[in-house]
């Protein structure tokens, strides 16, 4: 996050100094104190809490990449988990992890809207509202969900009711 503040663009360099700011302030930290942690290299564990496996993955993966895989140690806990890292590291991890979690919410929100179209799995009788009448945001969720809709593989599914009557 530190140096996506320095040398990142645009809104992306103003956004990473605000998240890296209030995470000092949250920590009682500056960037100073981090700036001479990191020199020595002192690698410290924080336990990071996780609800599914693929936020327990998620989270090792982002700690990879922070840490580019140099000594990333982590301890599994039942919903938590221990990973050694600087307190710069840290806070990349906490800023990196949670933008790529919501992320994730985001996408799979549009994933399951996806899914429950392509296969029907809606009343007979539920009609979709005219695309004209979306807002311009609503609009370009109904194309990133048709955009999904396409990748998704075709249903072979015959109802029991179907079968059961020919």
């Amino acid at each position: 996050m530190y140096k996506l503040s320095i040398h990142g663009v645009g809104g992306e360099k103003e956004n990473a100094a605000r998240i890296l700011q209030a995470k000092l302030s949250k920590y009682g930290l500056t960037i100073e104190q981090l700036c001479q942690n990191e020199k020595k290299q002192q690698r410290s564990f924080k336990k990071y809490n996780f609800k599914t496996a693929f936020e327990k993955q998620l989270l090792i993966q982002c700690a990879c990449k922070i840490a580019n895989s140099k000594g990333v140690k982590a301890y599994p806990d039942k919903k938590k988990l221990a990973i050694s890292l600087t307190d710069l590291e840290h806070l990349e991890l906490e800023a990196f992890y949670s933008y790529h979690l919501e992320l994730f919410r985001k996408e799979l929100k549009a994933f399951q809207e996806a899914f429950i179209y392509k296969h029907d799995i809606f009343p007979v009788d539920q009609v979709p509202g005219d695309p004209r009448e979306l807002s311009p945001k609503a609009r370009e969720n109904l194309e990133r969900v048709c955009s999904i809709i396409g990748s998704l593989s075709e249903s072979n599914y015959v109802s029991t009711r179907k079968r059961l009557t020919g």
